[in-house]
């Protein structure tokens, strides 16, 4: 009997222990916040980026590691029903250039938005790898934006397609509720098998006082 009594006590330390060592490491690793980009530009009722070419705009984002380097790449994309020449290819080439995240992993830097079309606008940091990406619409001279604004969230170490909403969020670390049932569960188990092990033994010692 002492040895089943053994067990059960041992079961229940070895749950309550895991489920505290989860719960300490959770604690020691908060949630990493996620990767965000913006323009300071209005956007259309629908959310969509419109830019008048050759302006200039800032790109900036969040969320990146403190003093990194951050790579802005701008890849270019014709309007549509043109036909694709050597020169409109030159042109619709991507450029690249370098700016830093300050102490709080924000990064602004300006862009001339100088090819009527799409653009699409990246940021990746150096040393993280946590990228994000948004699409704006370069528009002819003369055009008109109507008013909203978009901001466009990005994933850790990935790309995010240009317009996502959202889904490359940020792992935000080991989730402590499973563990912490798996605990309880087992104390509770314990506790039942502890109390009816010791009420059997008491009926069998009663059993045999009255015999």
């Amino acid at each position: 009997m002492m040895r089943k009594i053994f067990v059960i006590v041992s079961a229940m330390l070895v749950g309550l222990f895991a489920a505290g060592g989860v719960a300490s490491a959770a604690a020691l690793y908060p949630p990493v916040p996620p990767v965000s980009v913006t323009v300071n530009v209005t956007g259309d009722v629908n959310g969509t980026i419109n830019i008048i070419v050759g302006n200039t705009i800032t790109f900036s984002g969040d969320g990146f590691d403190a003093l990194e380097g951050i790579g802005i790449d701008v890849f270019y994309s014709g309007p549509s029903g043109l036909r694709r020449t050597a020169a409109l290819a030159r042109s619709a080439a991507s450029t690249h250039a370098e700016d830093a995240a300050d102490a709080n992993g924000h990064f602004g830097h300006d862009i001339v938005l100088d090819q009527v079309g799409t653009a699409t606008l990246v940021a990746t940091g150096n040393n993280s790898g946590k990228s994000s990406s948004l699409t704006v619409h370069v528009l002819a001279v003369g055009s008109t934006t109507a008013p909203g604004t978009t901001t466009v969230v990005g994933g850790g170490g990935s790309n995010v397609a240009a317009g996502s909403d959202g889904s490359g969020l940020a792992r935000t670390g080991a989730s402590i509720a499973g563990p912490l049932v798996i605990g309880f569960v087992a104390l509770f188990a314990g506790l039942t098998l502890l109390f009816f092990g010791t009420r059997g033994v008491r009926q069998r010692k009663n059993a045999r006082a009255s015999s």
